[in-house]
């Protein structure tokens, strides 16, 4: 989210109401393109196989997802400040399809980690849609609002593992993304119908994208809870990736021998504590 997001938000009388049904589409559409960043994670023994290297030689790739993750938090989440956020949104959205597809049909570990980094970058939308329901959301239900987005999110995370390793069990890796595409196409669809068509803030449009991403990092430096948050946050996160993507080839390892769908499914448990 970016350090812009709701500080300057219209007054709640001028918004559209915000109804529980849009509160649970945004929940749905966070989970959904979040679900991008870890497709690849339960996969890495198949694209060894498909490439003719290790697990160690395919490691670039959910690297590569989670690294242009941090990109687009970083490049793309000030856009939503500086223009109007349903548009950001919308073009992100329907970026994401041409780089699902072209995972899907990437012939090489190099071209497959490029449109992972690409899908990892674009799936920052759901940082766009959790300031967007704050600013829709009354104060006393704001709290609420963004924790139901929030637990789709985080449904989102684990959910792609499953659903990767069920796929890719039944089919292939490819079918994985192929699958992905279609149901970001059905996203988009979604986004396009019900997202409110909201005012640009008028301070954040006067910037320049590069004073925007630069009043970023003064928020940063300025703010001490900001920076611990911000810090803490990045170390819970990158414990979190260490522990699930470390799982999988322990868990493809001779010593254990399971496929996708059982690397995968140990993503139920992490659904369970959402």
């Amino acid at each position: 989210m970016s350090a812009h997001a709701s500080v300057s938000a219209p007054q709640t009388a001028a918004l559209p109401p915000l109804s529980r049904h849009f509160i649970g589409l945004m929940a749905l559409a966070c989970g959904v393109s979040v679900a991008n960043i870890y497709y690849a994670q339960p996969l890495l023994e198949q694209f060894a196989q498909q490439f003719h290297t290790t697990v160690a030689g395919v490691a670039a790739v959910p690297s590569a997802t989670q690294i242009g993750y941090a990109a687009g938090l970083l490049l793309l989440g000030p856009l939503g400040d500086r223009h109007a956020r349903h548009r950001v949104i919308l073009i992100m959205a329907a970026l994401l399809v041409p780089a699902l597809l072209g995972a899907a049909l990437a012939p090489s570990v190099l071209l497959l980690a490029m449109a992972s980094f690409a899908i990892g970058m674009l799936s920052s939308i759901a940082q766009q849609i959790i300031p967007m329901v704050a600013h829709l959301a009354p104060p006393q239900a704001r709290g609420k609002a963004i924790g139901l987005v929030m637990s789709g999110l985080l449904v989102g995370i684990l959910g792609g593992r499953v659903l990767a390793g069920g796929i890719a069990a039944l089919l292939n890796w490819q079918a994985v993304y192929a699958f992905a595409t279609l149901v970001n196409i059905g996203m988009w669809i979604l986004l396009w119908r019900v997202l409110p068509r909201l005012p640009v803030d008028a301070n954040a449009a006067g910037q320049s994208y590069a004073a925007l991403l630069a009043s970023t990092l003064k928020q940063f430096a300025l703010h001490r809870d900001l920076r611990f948050a911000g810090i803490t946050g990045g170390l819970f996160f990158a414990s979190f990736s260490v522990f699930w993507v470390g799982l999988t080839p322990l868990l493809q390892s001779p010593a254990y021998g399971f496929g996708p769908a059982v690397v995968g499914a140990f993503g139920i448990l992490g659904i369970m504590g959402a």
